[in-house]
């Protein structure tokens, strides 16, 4: 036995693990922590027979046993050692055994990890990337989190990998991954499939493919329509109805006329729509190179306007299509954008990093590639059977349908969500809100309201405006809850300010950054958002526009100014898109004339809008106040005069000061810190009219 480690030590310590030194202190009655320089790469073993490998797949982790141990987390060699000695002696564990937990503890994030099956198979490789925790509901409860990059399966000789955890070096893990994967009796593909268009990108001539002619049928030609076919077979009708899957929908080798202009590298299948072009319209691909099969989602290279359009509808229903697609397309394995057709590591490590989510593709698809595939390694496609390359055609093309029917699709949103399954959210009806009703809650007369809501029909924008404290805002809601009313429309407000702009409203360039660099996407303002989401309603939609005269107006319109007196036309905008109103949008501003008179507003805007007039309407006071315990009409005596002597209808003060149940008991207050700034602001040049007026003075009458 003591020769046996002796010799087991000699060998360990000569390759440089720190299985050696871990025996050298054994031999020798030590018991320090290892302290030779820490390796990058580990092999672990899934339990016996590799039980666990399926878990560590889907979880994404790597675990190790002895959970008697609990959380070493933040412990040092002292403490690990008395726990360890403890649970050793009382379960009858060496101390070599559990010492492989403590470095198991000790994996720092980045390191590459080897799961084996025995001392005769590998069945992944992954790297760390959470260190070491612990989970004490389950067994295994040793934790790392671990990207499994590589789950090809590949026969190994290693007769030392008895232990649960081993070191290994660079030499080690380079030799395994230079093993070929083990060959699966049912693949369909083979090292012979690929070697065959390596030669094709070495030699791309004809000459190359006819002195193997029948080897290409028998090793690519044949297994890829293999497995072309037998995907589409197992599509389902929502696909198949609406693409071609008999008439050109493979490609050939030869270029030109049959090998005039030499000959391709790769081979190829796709589905477009019936009755379309393959070069020019959206397809579902399987595309095989001398490296590598991807599946994917492309739009021919000749399709400039089906690209054009296919942008643009991403960009209009880009807030509808994130809600039904970022779930649905969030898998890691999709990739967004181009990526050429290199089988050279370092370009893959640069895809990887380049890596885009669906959101960020989805700000600019010409930009970054209408391109999104899912690519499987010449390794990974031999190790897999024909079936479980079939799903994964299948698994693809279904994700990607969506993004096949924005291309092809004027109106996508809806087809995509009966695609889904994803039924139409129900329709909320807003409750009725009559006119006589709004006329008794906004204190104006029926006749008035009637001839406002008219008007607002008839150009479909009006502008209610005036001095301030008459109301404006409180009867615009009014108003618009009346149009909405007893339909599927909604209501929506923004206010406009000196700093709001075209950018803001219509459409704009939003700067973000994305790994320390600035890029710049194309995004919709409020008012594109407010029409696309109006597009799919029934009902009036309103959206109210306060402070309306507070920004440049034509500014802030750009194009709108010609569509809000040509409400059936739509026109391009500046940014690209096509702008056009939907019929059941209706605007309606406000606007304070002590800020800016009407006449100061452009003419043409003016021509645009219905401008309804609200100055002070004492009658509305008294109509509020008729239940309220408090008689206004001396308040009522005092602000006419005060009206009288500002002798200018847009800096009359209002009455929306005095609309409140409880006034007696704030009047003091609304007239000291409301009504007197005011006069003094507006009298600044004449201090004796505002003495007349100050609350000493009047509060007695009142």
């Amino acid at each position: 036995m003591e020769d046996f480690k002796r010799a087991d030590f000699l060998n360990h310590f000569l390759i440089g693990t720190e299985e050696g030194l871990t025996l050298l202190n054994e031999y020798f009655g030590t018991d320090d922590p290892p302290t030779i320089k820490k390796l990058k790469v580990y092999k672990i073993a899934p339990e016996e027979h590799a039980a666990l490998w399926p878990k560590w797949l889907q979880e994404k982790i790597a675990s190790i046993g002895w959970d008697e141990l609990g959380d070493l987390s933040g412990l040092n060699w002292e403490d690990f050692k008395e726990i360890r000695d403890t649970v050793g002696e009382k379960r009858g564990w060496s101390n070599r055994k559990l010492n492989q937990v403590w470095e198991f503890a000790q994996i720092p994030v980045g390191s590459i990890i080897v799961a084996n099956k025995g001392t005769g198979e590998v069945v992944g490789i992954g790297k760390v990337t959470k260190g070491y925790y612990f989970i004490d509901v389950d067994e295994h409860g040793h934790r790392l989190d671990v990207d499994w990059y590589d789950t090809t399966s590949r026969k190994v000789n290693m007769p030392g990998w008895k232990k649960t955890l081993v070191p290994l070096d660079e030499a080690t893990l380079k030799e395994i991954t230079g093993k070929s994967p083990v060959p699966d009796p049912e693949a369909l593909f083979s090292s012979t499939s690929f070697e065959l268009l390596g030669e094709l990108v070495t030699a791309p001539k004809k000459e190359t493919y006819l002195a193997k002619k029948d080897q290409f049928q028998k090793f690519v030609l044949d297994p890829f329509q293999n497995l072309f076919k037998t995907a589409v077979s197992k599509l389902p009708d929502a696909i198949t109805d609406r693409v071609e899957t008999e008439k050109d929908v493979f490609s050939r080798i030869l270029k030109n006329d049959y090998g005039r202009g030499g000959a391709w590298p790769h081979y190829w299948g796709a589905l477009y729509p019936k009755g379309g072009s393959r070069i020019k319209d959206p397809q579902l691909f399987i595309y095989m190179f001398s490296h590598a099969i991807r599946f994917g989602f492309y739009i021919g290279e000749y399709g400039s306007e089906q690209r054009e359009l296919f942008q643009q509808r991403c960009q209009s229903d880009r807030t509808e299509l994130l809600l039904l697609l970022r779930s649905y397309l969030k898998s890691p394995k999709l990739y967004f954008g181009d990526r050429e057709d290199s089988d050279e590591p370092e370009k893959e490590e640069l895809y990887k990093e380049r890596q885009l989510s669906f959101k960020d593709w989805l700000k600019d698809p010409i930009k970054n590639g209408i391109h999104v595939s899912v690519q499987l390694s010449e390794e990974e496609v031999m190790s897999k059977s024909r079936d479980e390359l079939v799903q994964v055609a299948v698994d693809t093309w279904e994700t990607l349908f969506p993004l096949f029917l924005m291309a092809l699709d004027d109106a996508p949103v809806p087809v995509i969500r009966e695609y889904l399954g994803i039924e139409k959210p129900p329709v909320i009806i807003q409750p009725e809100y009559p006119l006589p009703l709004v006329a008794k809650q906004t204190g104006f007369n029926l006749d008035e309201i009637e001839r406002w809501v008219n008007a607002i029909g008839r150009k479909g924008q009006g502008v209610l405006y005036g001095p301030p404290g008459t109301g404006k805002t409180f009867v615009a809601r009014k108003l618009a809850k009346h149009l909405v009313g007893g339909g599927d429309g909604f209501t929506e407000f923004v206010q406009f300010h000196p700093a709001y702009a075209y950018e803001d409203f219509m459409q704009g360039i939003r700067p973000q950054t994305k790994d320390g660099a600035l890029e710049y996407f194309l995004e919709p303002g409020r008012f594109l958002t407010f029409c696309k989401d109006a597009q799919n309603r029934e009902g009036t939609c309103v959206l109210i526009i306060d402070e309306i005269n507070r920004a440049n107006l034509a500014r802030v319109f750009g194009e709108l100014m010609y569509l809000l007196e040509y409400r059936n036309e739509s026109i391009p905008l500046a940014g690209g898109n096509r702008l056009e109103i939907p019929k059941n949008v209706r605007l309606i501003g406000t606007m304070n004339t002590a800020d800016r008179s009407i006449a100061l507003v452009d003419h043409a805007l003016r021509r645009r809008f219905a401008f309804i007039p609200l100055f002070p309407s004492y009658e509305v006071m008294t109509n509020f106040h008729e239940n309220s315990g408090f008689d206004p009409s001396n308040l009522i005596e005092i602000l006419q005069k005060i009206n009288r002597q500002i002798n200018d209808p847009h800096y009359e003060i209002g009455i929306s000061f005095f609309l409140q149940e409880d006034l007696p008991n704030h009047l003091e207050d609304i007239w000291r810190m409301e009504i007197e700034p005011y006069l003094e602001e507006y009298f600044f040049d004449k201090p004796d009219k505002v003495e007349g007026f100050r609350w000493t003075k009047i509060k007695e009458k009142l």
